[in-house]
């Protein structure tokens, strides 16, 4: 199997691809390992079959090229490809008791991993849906609360992963449920502080948001 670097500019995302990554958590382990896994890309038409969410992350850190395996895919075994490679890693399971284990020797900081995991490993379960945490951040106020808000919201992964990066953003619970969810909330003193790293001219109003 032949590898060779090829300039991202050169490669087509897949408009189709049905696949949903985390592109933050991708960024994360391309920036702390490296590439490790080439991307998949179909030779007739530059198109990514497999690594899509890689190629966006690897845009997101600036980086030029990545490796790239190519193959002589017709468009319908291309498809059938990235389903395949998808639907096979879905599959696998995590042995709780050993991955415990192997984070309580390098910590549980790892691009990627779902730290419910971990809880568990802990409980021997993986059935947490009964746990009750307390909110990290009040996403819906409650009674008597007020808070002043703004949205921001981003039309690709891309943006998506450079706000997650710029402003340090993190999943964040509801008061709704228990779940980890997709919602983000930045209070105001560390935007402010973020803005001012970033150099910016000025600084917005402290508030309780």
């Amino acid at each position: 199997m032949e590898i060779v670097k090829v300039p991202v500019e050169q490669l087509v995302l897949d408009p189709d691809n049905a696949r949903k990554g985390d592109v933050t958590s991708i960024l994360d382990s391309l920036r702390e390992f490296g590439q490790h896994r080439a991307l998949v890309v179909q030779r007739s038409t530059n198109r990514v079959v497999v690594g899509n969410h890689t190629l966006k992350a690897a845009k997101m850190l600036g980086w030029t090229e990545v490796d790239v395996y190519f193959v002589d895919d017709d468009d319908t075994k291309a498809i059938r490809r990235g389903i395949a490679d998808n639907a096979t890693g879905d599959l696998a399971t995590w042995d709780l008791d050993q991955l415990g284990m192997l984070v309580a020797q390098v910590g549980d900081d790892i691009p990627g991993l779902d730290t419910s995991l971990l809880k568990s490993a802990e409980l021997g379960t993986e059935d947490l849906l009964d746990e009750e945490e307390e909110p990290a951040y009040p996403i819906v106020a409650q009674l008597s609360e007020s808070y002043h808000c703004a949205i921001i919201f981003a039309t690709n992964d891309i943006d998506w992963a450079f706000l997650c990066t710029a402003l340090q953003l993190n999943r964040e619970k509801s008061y709704k449920n228990t779940h980890i969810g997709q919602s983000h909330v930045l209070g105001a003193e560390q935007f402010g502080v973020l803005w001012r790293q970033r150099g910016g001219e000025r600084e917005p109003q402290n508030t309780d948001s």
